[in-house]
């Protein structure tokens, strides 16, 4: 038996097929529940959810104590498309205009577009509380909308296609602490951004076909002393990669501490618009033939403090990267453009304190350097500009090629690592 009985008017969306899913996203944020909370309660026990495009828990006004719950998400019809990606329609525990305190627990869905968790304008804080979902489009939690979700100590794991274990979406904000978190299907990345924020702590994520990061239109991504797991296969458009940052804005990256770690594939690949990196003391592994940062398109900054990188650089179609290497940062490797019609152009900034090792001829649009330039044999390299002009004469096989030298180095314009505690007071302040 139901615990409440909802006093507001909602459509229960129980059409089928295309007509289903039609009539899902005009209505979009129209909302079926089991259990439906409209004033502040609690909840605990077995919850289980079997029709299309209903929610297991939805609060929609008022607080709600959820503890020791085992809810079950299950249907086969269609996903509803937006309604569930960016509304939060069939989600197993759905927070809109309520909030839910949600603790040892566990949430299992088995129908397309159910995600685990949602925050859809309204505030889910969970503990203790493991997670799987099977389907496609089934997020492991989530937050859109100016919706706030703080997960603690959380055992997530998704096994359908596009289906992240964590995802923030237009205005939606994610802080984790602690925990594990599997995105297991194709196309399915463990972290993903756009137009959200997501801050973490001490957390472990992995992938099965795909990067272990995605960010798009401005998503903004803070990692601190966590460890990231990036798959051996190919995502579906043939590329390779840890993190990725596309789109017209394709957004920040930063992480301090932990591990990054890919088993093939580039490191890191921005794309198509403005986009920002920022790493310190992050423990790097990759595949020895793969690069650490392809640049295709748009304008990038990367910046390491006290970071040590290895790989190779490449740009392409029309690129433009500041790439700035700050208190005792090491690069090994070489930094060029891919045969391309419109190559790219990297500035290179090199602090008093910072090494860049060149292991092959490379080319720049400009070099700062106030630190060091060597092979890996600690022989000076050979800087020369296009122009012919010799600025430093180098006893390596290498040369490094500029249209502008000068060995004052502004630093300005480096990129720098905001504590994810100033995210988590951000969140505080707003919900």
């Amino acid at each position: 038996m139901k615990r409440w009985i909802s006093m507001l008017m909602i459509p229960v969306l129980l059409l089928s097929g295309c007509a289903a899913q039609a009539e899902a996203e005009s209505a979009q944020r129209s909302y079926a529940a089991v259990e439906v909370l409209d004033r502040d309660g609690e909840l605990s026990g077995s919850i289980i959810s079997v029709n299309a495009g209903e929610s297991a828990v939805w609060a929609a006004a008022g607080t709600l104590s959820l503890r020791d719950a085992s809810i079950v998400r299950s249907c086969d019809a269609p996903s509803y498309g937006d309604a569930a990606r960016l509304y939060g329609a069939g989600a197993a525990v759905l927070a809109t205009g309520g909030s839910i305190n949600m603790r040892d627990s566990a949430v299992d869905t088995d129908a397309p577009g159910a995600a685990g968790l949602f925050a859809c304008g309204g505030r889910l804080d969970a503990a203790n509380v493991s997670i799987n979902t099977l389907q496609s489009d089934s997020v492991g939690i989530c937050a859109s909308l100016e919706g706030v979700l703080r997960a603690q100590a959380l055992s997530v794991t998704t096994g359908g296609t596009d289906s992240p274990a964590i995802r923030a979406l237009s205005g939606g904000s994610v802080t984790v602490e602690g925990g594990s978190y599997a995105a297991d299907g194709a196309d399915s990345v463990a972290v993903h951004a756009a137009a959200g924020r997501i801050a973490a702590t001490d957390a472990q994520f992995r992938t099965g076909a795909g990067e272990v990061v995605r960010l798009e239109e401005g998503g903004e991504v803070r990692l601190e002393n966590c460890r990231l797991d990036a798959a051996a296969a190919k995502s579906p458009d043939g590329y390779a990669c840890a993190v990725r940052l596309c789109g017209a804005d394709g957004g920040r990256f930063e992480m301090s501490g932990g591990v990054l770690s890919a088993q093939c594939g580039d490191l890191f690949r921005m794309e198509g618009g403005a986009a920002e990196i920022v790493l310190s003391s992050v423990q790097l592994t990759a595949a020895e033939e793969d690069r650490l940062l392809v640049c295709a398109g748009g304008s990038g900054r990367f910046t390491a403090i006290g970071q040590a990188l290895s790989g190779d650089v490449r740009l392409s179609g029309g690129a433009d990267l500041d790439f700035y290497l700050c208190e005792g940062s090491s690069f090994t490797g070489s930094v060029g453009s891919d045969a391309d019609a419109a190559a790219g152009a990297c500035s290179l900034y090199i602090d008093e304190s910072s090494v860049w090792t060149v292991t092959g001829d490379s080319a720049l649009a400009s070099l700062s350097c106030a630190g060091a330039i060597v092979d890996g044999e600690g022989r000076s390299v050979r800087v020369v500009g296009t122009d012919g002009t010799l600025y430093l004469q180098g006893e390596s096989a290498y040369t490094v090629t500029v249209d502008r030298y000068q060995k004052l180095c502004d630093m300005s314009g480096a990129g720098r690592i905001a504590p994810v505690q100033e995210d988590s007071a951000e969140l505080e302040a707003a919900a």
